[in-house]
C-alpha cells in the first residue's frame, strides 16, 4: 500500500514565514471545520477534522443524510474512540472515501474493521480510485467489505444541500484522487498539494512527475479557495496560493533545483508547458523587474495560450520602452487573435518593408491572410508556404505512422 507506506516530502518555501513546525497543530480530537475557520454554512457546519500526528494523514468526517462519511482512514486507533468526545461512535461511519493507498491514509479503514459491529453491517463501504494497491483490495475482500471505484467527474452526493466532485489527479500516486465542493471552492487534495511542503512521486504506486504537475495545472484552473489537505494546516482562503508554490516547487523537481527561473521558463516553452513556462517566467520577472527580454517572452507565451487580451496589454506597455520588431510581432499576434484583422495588417505590412523575407513575419502574414478569406494570396508568400508545406508532410507522416501502428 505504498512506498513503505510513507509521504516522502522534499521540503520548500510553499508556506509564507518558512518551515512549518508541526507541534503548534492542535492534535486534542476532532474540530467542526466552521468553528476553526469561524465561518459558518452549511458545508462547513457538516465537516469535522483530526489532525494527523507522526505517520497518520489528517481525517476528514462529513455529516450526512444516512451518517458520516470518512475521508481517508488515517493510521491512529485513538481517533475513533475521540468520536464519542463529539456525539458519535465509529458505527456513525457509513462509508470512507480515500484520496490513494498509502498505509497512513487507509490503516485505519483496517481499524474499523477490529469492531465486530462494523462486519455485520451490510450499509459499510470504501470508495477508492480502481487503481489503488491490489493488497488493501483484497483484505477489504476477504472482510467481506464492499469496495466502490470512482473515477474522474463522478458527483458524491451522500450529503445535504452539497455534493462532492471527484478529481483523478495521479502523480503523486497514481491512484491519487481529490474532492472539489464548488459553493464554497473547498478542495479535499490528499497528498497532491500540501500547503508546507511537495509531495515526491511514489513510481513503485505509478506516480509520475509530469503526470503530477498536469494534475496540480488541472487543479489551479478550479480555482479552490479552500484547502482540507492530506497532511498539514487547513488553508482557509489562500489555496490557490498554496497549488501555485505546489506548482512551481513540482517544476523545480524536473527540470533542476538550481536552474534560474529564466532559464526554466525557456525550457518549459520549447517542451510545450506554456501554463508552467508563464509561472516560472512571473518568478523571473519578480527576481528582474527591468527584464525586457522576460516579459517579452511572458506575453508570447500569453499569445500561445489564447490569452491574448493579457498579452496585448504587455506588448504594449514594452513597446513604450523599445520598439523592437519582436516586439511589434507579438502585439500583431495578440490583435490578430482578438480579431482586430485591421491594425495587425497595419503593423505587419510595416515590418515585412522593414525585414523583408523574415520566415516568423511571414508566416503571420499568411495567417492574417487566411484569417481575412484570401488563401490564394497567402499562399504565393515563400515563407508561409514553406511552413504549410511542413505542417502537411508532419500530418501524413503521423497519419502514416498511426496506420501502420493499427
Amino acid at each position: 500500500m505504498g512506498k513503505g507506506g510513507f509521504v516522502i516530502i522534499e521540503r520548500g518555501d510553499t508556506m509564507e514565514g518558512g518551515e512549518l513546525n508541526f507541534l503548534d497543530l492542535d492534535y486534542s480530537g476532532w474540530k467542526l471545520l466552521s468553528e476553526e475557520w469561524g465561518e459558518n454554512n452549511s458545508f462547513f457546519d457538516s465537516i469535522y477534522f483530526l489532525y494527523g500526528f507522526d505517520m497518520s494523514s489528517n481525517m476528514y468526517l462529513i455529516k450526512g443524510r444516512d451518517g458520516l462519511t470518512l475521508i481517508d482512514g488515517g493510521n491512529d486507533y485513538t481517533a475513533f474512540i475521540q468520536l464519542r468526545v463529539i456525539g458519535y461512535s465509529h458505527m456513525d461511519i457509513r462509508r470512507v472515501i480515500l484520496t490513494h493507498g498509502h498505509r497512513e491514509h487507509v490503516m485505519g479503514v483496517i481499524e474499523l474493521l477490529r469492531y465486530p459491529p462494523h462486519l455485520r453491517n451490510s450499509s459499510f463501504e470504501v470508495y477508492m480510485h480502481e487503481a489503488s494497491p491490489e493488497e488493501l483490495k483484497s483484505i477489504l475482500k476477504d472482510f467481506g467489505i464492499p469496495v466502490k471505484f470512482i473515477r474522474h467527474g463522478d458527483k458524491l452526493d451522500f450529503f445535504d444541500g452539497f455534493e462532492l466532485e471527484v478529481i483523478h489527479t495521479p502523480g503523486h500516486t497514481f491512484d491519487s484522487l481529490c474532492f472539489f465542493e464548488r459553493s464554497t471552492k473547498t478542495l479535499f487534495s490528499g497528498d497532491t498539494v500540501l500547503p508546507f511542503a511537495y509531495a515526491s512521486c511514489d513510481e513503485t504506486a505509478g506516480g509520475r512527475e509530469d503526470y503530477h504537475l498536469l494534475s496540480l495545472r488541472m487543479l489551479a484552473f478550479l480555482e479552490p479557495e479552500n484547502l482540507l489537505p492530506g497532511h498539514g494546516p487547513l488553508v482557509f482562503k489562500r489555496a490557490g496560493d498554496i497549488i501555485r508554490a505546489n506548482r512551481l516547487a513540482g517544476v523545480k523537481k524536473i527540470v533542476g533545483e538550481y536552474v534560474p527561473w529564466s532559464e526554466i521558463a525557456v525550457s518549459l516553452a520549447r517542451k510545450g508547458w506554456l501554463d508552467e513556462a508563464i509561472l516560472a517566467c512571473n518568478v523571473a520577472i519578480d527576481e528582474d523587474r527591468d527584464n525586457i527580454s522576460l516579459k517579452g517572452l511572458k506575453a508570447s507565451l500569453l499569445n500561445d495560450s489564447g490569452r491574448f487580451e493579457e498579452a496585448l496589454k504587455i506588448f504594449e506597455e514594452l513597446l513604450t520602452i523599445d520598439s523592437s520588431p519582436f516586439l511589434l510581432l507579438g502585439k500583431a499576434v495578440s490583435l490578430m487573435g482578438l480579431g482586430d484583422l485591421k491594425k495587425a495588417r497595419d503593423i505587419l505590412e510595416e515590418l515585412r518593408k522593414l525585414y523583408p523575407g523574415v520566415r516568423d513575419i511571414d508566416v503571420y502574414y499568411g495567417i492574417l491572410l487566411v484569417l481575412e478569406g484570401d488563401v490564394d494570396a497567402a499562399t504565393k508568400i515563400p515563407g508561409f508556404k514553406m511552413e504549410l508545406a511542413k505542417a502537411f508532410e508532419k500530418v501524413l507522416k503521423e497519419s502514416s505512422e498511426g496506420k501502420s501502428k493499427s
